[in-house]
């Protein structure tokens, strides 16, 4: 009996409170469900006394019409609520549209005009189509990339770049037909879908993309034409930074050098970012990657001198090791048969091998004076004022088949 009393006084508040609790959240589950109710519009509102001679007319048989007539004013007051709604929702997808930068009229217009473009016709996604997104995840790494061996350009000016060059996509994705209607293209070749604009936003990693993207394979070594061409080989030695690598190729053949090597350390020349970066210049530059230094030497002909690009004004090594270092511009290039320039990535540099090489061939290192205690310059930059130093004296002195050359120990 001591233990009922017990047990009653301690468990007795708990169950007060819980009770308690419980009518709490009832009531603010009404109170909640009330509010919702009283901010709802109702479809119709009618008197009690019209409801209850619709049902007797019902009960007699007399006439079935006045709850025909109700039902079908209920349906048309239902069916006008929708109509208003999808033209609210309307608008507001318009003006979304409108903001991404995709006009609806050129939308609509591209309804209006049909299926084919350029002798091919083109196939439209819809929302649920993954075709992009599957050729999107083949490019994402490079070991996707090389395993599926394609690449992505993205772009209108890119993409006429690599089939003037010969690499033809297999695949092309757009959003508008204005995106491809000036390609000059070979028609039934490639497959061409048009997308939504905001799909094809999500998968770019640009902030604003330009609309259309290609998917082509993997090409070779490409074997460009030049005009002009100088005796001249860039080695990119441990260049990680695809930005980097892009405007080095890029510089590389807007000066005409005669190709570039990228040394196993370097990142993927197919990278998109390096593509974008680049401009095209993957088509019109012949471009060896992956290659190793060994690989390196014997690609390298036995009157090559070679050049390290150094950001340092003063010698740091051994006397075994040591190499002469000299301004950029007090180089006499021009009287050179063959030149290489070696140039290494800011965050790794010059690797040993590459300083090995150099001093095996009576190498030198050139350097850019700075000023203001900036010790140094980006490699863009860097790569971009030695070349165009080397291009200027060959033009002056008119000689680009290098015929005549000289030893680079003249040099003072």
């Amino acid at each position: 009996m001591n233990f009922l009393r017990s047990f009653n006084a301690v468990c007795m508040p708990f169950a007060k409170e819980t009770k308690k609790c419980i009518s709490i959240s009832i009531f603010n589950q009404t109170a909640c469900y009330s509010i919702k109710i009283q901010h709802r519009r109702p479809i119709k509102v009618y008197d009690a006394n019209a409801e209850s001679e619709i049902q007797n007319m019902e009960e007699d048989g007399t006439s079935k019409k006045p709850i025909k007539r109700f039902k079908d004013e209920i349906l048309g007051v239902v069916e006008l609520n929708k109509e208003k709604l999808w033209n609210r929702n309307k608008s507001k997808i318009e003006s979304e549209m409108n903001v991404e930068g995709l006009r609806t009229d050129e939308t609509d217009s591209d309804d209006e005009k049909g299926e084919t473009i350029l002798g091919s016709t083109f196939v439209r996604l819809g929302d649920s189509d993954t075709r992009f997104e599957r050729m999107i995840f083949k490019v994402q790494s490079k070991k996707q990339r090389h395993k599926a061996n394609i690449i992505m350009l993205e772009g209108k000016r890119l993409i006429q770049d690599a089939i003037s060059a010969g690499v033809v996509p297999t695949e092309i994705y757009f959003s508008r037909k204005s995106m491809i209607e000036n390609l000059v293209m070979p028609a039934g070749l490639i497959k061409l879908y048009k997308m939504p604009y905001n799909k094809m936003k999500k998968w770019s990693q640009l902030d604003t993309p330009p609309g259309v993207v290609a998917f082509c394979q993997m090409p070779k070594t490409m074997v460009a034409k030049q005009n002009f061409q100088l005796p001249l080989t860039v080695i990119c030695d441990n260049v990680r930074e695809p930005g980097n690598l892009g405007t080095i190729l890029r510089t590389v053949a807007g000066v005409g050098c005669n190709s570039v090597i990228l040394t196993k350390g370097c990142t993927d020349m197919w990278d998109p970012k390096v593509l974008r970066s680049a401009a095209g210049a993957h088509f019109h530059i012949p471009v060896e990657s992956g290659l190793t230094w060994d690989e390196i030497c014997k690609k390298l002909d036995k009157n090559t001198r070679i050049f390290i690009a150094e950001h340092k004004e003063e010698a740091e090594m051994s006397s075994e090791t040591m190499i002469p270092i000299v301004p950029y511009f007090s180089v006499k290039y021009s009287n050179l048969q063959d030149i290489c320039i070696i140039i290494g990535g800011e965050t790794e540099g010059i690797s040993d091998e590459a300083v090995n090489l150099a001093r095996y061939l009576d190498g030198l290192k050139i350097n850019i004076p700075l000023n203001n205690n900036i010790d140094s310059l980006n490699v863009g930059a860097a790569i971009s004022t030695i070349l165009f130093e080397i291009k200027r004296q060959f033009i002056i002195n008119n000689d680009l088949n290098c015929n005549e050359g000289n030893d680079v120990k003249s040099v003072k």
